[in-house]
């Protein structure tokens, strides 16, 4: 999953843009489960850290971007 978020996924893209687009290449290259589990847990580990707060609209651009693979 990181492989395919590395090599797909521009960087400096907008945040939403970004999650949306890394659920869909995970979908696609990987598997739509390993999507969602991957959405999850980066939403998991922002919770339960300092660098980052998890958001609700992450997980929901997640989840479009796997319904659009």
């Amino acid at each position: 999953m990181d492989a395919v978020i590395k090599e797909k996924v521009p960087a400096n893209l907008p945040d939403k843009r970004a999650h949306c687009l890394a659920g869909g290449f995970i979908a696609r290259y990987c598997s739509i489960t390993e999507a969602y589990l991957a959405g999850a847990g980066k939403e998991m580990r922002d919770l339960f850290s300092r660098s980052d707060t998890a958001e609700w609209k992450d997980w929901q651009a997640d989840r479009v971007g796997i319904e659009c693979a």
